[in-house]
C-alpha cells in the first residue's frame, strides 16, 4: 500500500495517504516493520499513550555517532518522565507568556525584515516563496535570537537541522546518515 521510496509517492503522497487512512485503524506495514497510524485520531492516541514510550536509543557504532547521540541524549522529544518533566520545566521558562511578550518587538522586527525581503523578491522577480522565504525562516530566526546565536552564522541552523531530522525518516539513506553525522558534529562544535 505505502511505498515511501516510490518516486510517485514522493511527488504526490496524498492519494496513498488517503488510502491508508481509509483502512480506519492502525495497520502493520511490512516494509518498515512497524505499525502505522495514518489517521489524526490514531496518531494522536499513539503519541499520548505512555506505555509506548519514546526513549532515545543511541545510534551505533558510538565512534561514528558520538556527536549525534550527544545532541539527542537530552532531547525533550525522546524522553519520558522524570527526565522529560525536568527538561519541559527548563524549556517552559523560555516560552512562558511574559517571556514571549517581552520578545514581541524582536519578533515583529524579524517578521518585518522577512516581509521586506519577500516584497523585494516580488518586485524583482514577480514572485517569492511563502514557505521558503517566510514561514520556514521565521521560527528559526526567532529561536536563533532567543539563543543568542550569532547573526553571521544563523544561515547554518536550518541546513544542520534538516540534515539531522532526516534520521527520523523511515529508511534514511547512507548519504543522509553521513550528512546527519556531519551536521551534528558541526552543530556541536
Amino acid at each position: 500500500m505505502l511505498d515511501f521510496a516510490d518516486k510517485d509517492f514522493l511527488v504526490d503522497p496524498y492519494p496513498a495517504l488517503a488510502e491508508a487512512r481509509a483502512v480506519g485503524k492502525p495497520f502493520w506495514h511490512e516494509p518498515t516493520g512497524m505499525f502505522l497510524a495514518p489517521r489524526h485520531s490514531d496518531a494522536n492516541a499513539v503519541l499520548r499513550n505512555k506505555s509506548l514510550g519514546r526513549i532515545f536509543t543511541p545510534k551505533t557504532p558510538e565512534t561514528e555517532w558520538h556527536d549525534f547521540n550527544y545532541l539527542h541524549s537530552d532531547s525533550i522529544l525522546d524522553s519520558e518522565p522524570p527526565k522529560h518533566t525536568r527538561l519541559k520545566s527548563l524549556v517552559s521558562k523560555a516560552f512562558n507568556p511574559r517571556t514571549i511578550t517581552a520578545l514581541t518587538p524582536d519578533i515583529e522586527r524579524i517578521t518585518q525584515s522577512l516581509l521586506d525581503d519577500c516584497a523585494a523578491k516580488l518586485a524583482a522577480n514577480g514572485e517569492f516563496d511563502l514557505l521558503g522565504d517566510f514561514a520556514e525562516p521565521l521560527p528559526v530566526k526567532v529561536i536563533a535570537h532567543m539563543l543568542g546565536f550569532p547573526d553571521a552564522d544563523e544561515h547554518l541552523l536550518r541546513p544542520w537541522s534538516q540534515s539531522i531530522v532526516k534520521m527520523y525518516e523511515v529508511n534514511p539513506s547512507d548519504v543522509h546518515k553521513s550528512e546527519a553525522r556531519a551536521a551534528a558534529t558541526e552543530f556541536a562544535d
